[in-house]
């Protein structure tokens, strides 16, 4: 596994969904975002995960500033996630946790960490909008599966009742769809095994 670094344009320098980046004199802006990827045995390059979002170049240049403090708080929020809810191949995620360390060793060569003054004003900032908590991702299954959260086994399963109702190919329903609720089902079923243990 190793990081690629996706690299574009903006066509202009509106502060869409970035507007912790100072740099208005700046027409066109390029971004950076990391992309875990592995080499398969097949020979295939896939992407497995995505460390970190977008960051403005100009921000990375000048080496401080509350962009970079909110890069590496979702940057963190990510590496939590994938601690508490993982990827869909299990094997990979165990690798990656491991290799967090080593992981977040080559983000920051790239992308240096914020100094603790831009830490506070980057949360003096998230607690003035209101942000005291940090957005919860919803793991693939709860979305798939229109499941409340958090979720028992009994919801599980009156849920997956309704779907296959619906949905098995017995009853009319597609293949391939009722197989993605499946793996869905799955997922979830571990993911509560895993919660009370």
């Amino acid at each position: 596994m190793y990081i690629r670094w996706n690299r574009r344009q903006l066509r202009s320098n509106r502060q869409l969904g970035e507007f912790l980046c100072p740099h208005l004199e700046v027409t066109r802006p390029w971004t950076i975002a990391p992309i875990l990827v592995h080499k398969w045995p097949d020979g295939a390059i896939r992407t497995v995960w995505n460390p970190g979002p977008n960051i403005r170049e100009c921000c990375i240049a000048e080496g401080q500033g509350l962009a970079l403090a909110a890069w590496w708080w979702e940057a963190r929020n990510r590496f939590e996630d994938l601690h508490r809810d993982g990827l869909e191949d299990k094997e990979i995620t165990q690798a990656l946790i491991e290799q967090l360390d080593y992981i977040e060793e080559i983000l920051e060569e790239r992308i240096p960490k914020p100094t603790k003054r831009d830490w506070k004003g980057y949360l003096a900032y998230r607690d003035d909008l209101g942000l005291t908590k940090r957005r919860v991702r919803t793991p693939f299954f709860i979305r798939r599966l229109g499941l409340p959260w958090p979720f028992t086994k009994d919801d599980l399963s009156k849920r997956w009742v309704e779907i296959a109702r619906r949905q098995h190919p017995d009853h009319g329903g597609d293949t391939a769809v009722f197989r993605d609720y499946l793996k869905a089902y799955k997922a979830a079923r571990l993911a509560l095994e895993q919660r009370s243990v």
